[in-house]
């Protein structure tokens, strides 16, 4: 089982691109159960990083199935630390983490 959740874990991405301000595009891998209260999670624990400010917002079901996309652009000194811890209090990598 272990073995199963790592695997899965790894093929979640997390894209950035960098100028004056970050764009964060993360999506799972796999199909995630009640989209809107993770994308509820994630908002509520990246609000928690003052430096975190987002803007061009959007999380939801992407694709076929319940695939979570979630988008975002902050300042440059909103770090990929912040935006990993926020994934993870949200979800506790119950379905991968992500390493931005």
């Amino acid at each position: 089982m272990t073995a199963s959740l790592l695997n899965r874990a790894s093929a979640n991405s997390c894209v950035v691109n960098q100028n004056a301000l970050y764009t964060y595009t993360i999506t799972t891998d796999n199909s995630l159960p009640n989209i809107s209260g993770v994308c509820g999670g994630l908002w509520d624990n990246l609000k928690g990083f003052s430096a975190c400010s987002a803007s061009a917002t959007s999380c939801g079901a992407y694709g076929s199935g319940n695939v979570l996309r979630w988008e975002f652009t902050v300042p440059n000194i909103c770090n990929s630390g912040d935006v990993e811890a926020a994934w993870w209090d949200a979800t506790t990598n119950n379905w991968g983490g992500i390493s931005c």
